[in-house]
């Protein structure tokens, strides 16, 4: 079966710009691609294999209400509810590039990613397309050795790898003499690094304590004073715990200033300005490739042409 024909068995076109990735899990995954994205086989079975993540959530599920293990769940069971495959999609480290998944209830580590601050950056060159089509086919098994099948020789020393994930790129450029001259670092400038940092985005880092944005920002609320607990005490700075209207979660409260019987308040985030710390528990380790699809998933007939 041709490469086409095949893809367009796992993925059919449902308008110019999507396709619906077929799977037995119930899961919806939408790809965006128009006719001209090349779509690779190998990262749609990939996509299987990470979306088959649902049949272990159900699983664990089934084993808890039957009492094999102690609760894993809450109030209901994880899901793994929508996945969006991006046009820049293809094969990656256990799941592919361009994979977005809105999961509930549950994190999946590898999905965060492998590449600590990866970027994007389009640069401009006079090579013409007309010049590069010719050599397209050199060039690129050679770029997917470099980024995707482990042959880019970037050593990276224990003090490099915590200043990476300390500092982002700045913690690279202040450690980048720890590898001088070996591999892909005999191609790294310093004084360039130093002046790309200050045209990234958060040159590079986000601190953790900022990741639920900077309390300063968030909206501001007047409240009169009779709205508070009448023996709570009332000071600049403090902070008080409401249930949310709209979704009864917490709402953080923060007061800013005291007027007489008005209050303002702002609103802000239950972790914003703190560090998380996870706690995981293993609880199972499997087979990281895919699984082979099931022709049911493919709409092929068992005696079709391969």
């Amino acid at each position: 079966m041709s490469t086409n024909r095949l893809v367009d068995s796992m993925a059919p076109r449902t308008s110019e710009t999507t396709l619906e990735v077929t799977n037995p899990y119930g899961v919806p995954v939408t790809l965006f691609a128009n006719r001209e994205v090349p779509i690779e086989v190998e990262a749609l079975e990939q996509a299987l294999g990470f979306v088959s993540v649902q049949r272990t959530i159900e699983e664990l599920d089934a084993a808890q209400r039957a009492g094999q293990i102690r609760p894993f769940w809450g109030d209901r069971p994880g899901k793994l509810e929508r996945v969006v495959l991006t046009p820049d999609f293809h094969r990656g480290s256990g799941i592919p590039v361009g994979t977005v998944a809105l999961a509930r209830g549950f994190v999946v580590p590898q999905a965060v990613g492998n590449d600590v601050c990866c970027g994007m950056r389009l640069l401009a060159t006079d090579v013409t397309r007309a010049e590069l089509d010719t050599h397209l086919d050199a060039i690129q098994p050679a770029l997917r050795e470099v980024f995707f099948q482990g042959k880019r020789q970037i050593s990276m020393s224990p003090r490099q790898r915590e200043a990476l994930l300390r500092d982002g790129l700045w913690g690279l450029l202040e450690t980048s003499a720890d590898n001088a001259g070996d591999g892909l670092w005999r191609y790294y400038d310093p004084r360039a690094q130093e002046a790309d940092l200050s045209r990234v985005h958060f040159q590079g880092v986000v601190p953790a304590k900022e990741a639920f944005g900077n309390p300063a920002m968030h909206p501001i609320k007047k409240m009169k004073r009779s709205e508070f607990p009448a023996d709570a005490k009332l000071e600049t700075g403090t902070r008080f715990a409401a249930k949310g209207a709209d979704n009864g979660l917490d709402v953080v409260l923060q007061i800013e200033k005291i007027d007489g019987d008005t209050v303002e308040t702002r609103w802000v985030h239950p972790l914003a300005d703190k560090d998380l710390t996870y706690n995981l528990e293993v609880m199972a380790v499997t087979d990281p490739r895919p699984p082979p699809v099931p022709v049911a998933a493919l709409k092929l007939e068992e005696s079709e042409e391969s």
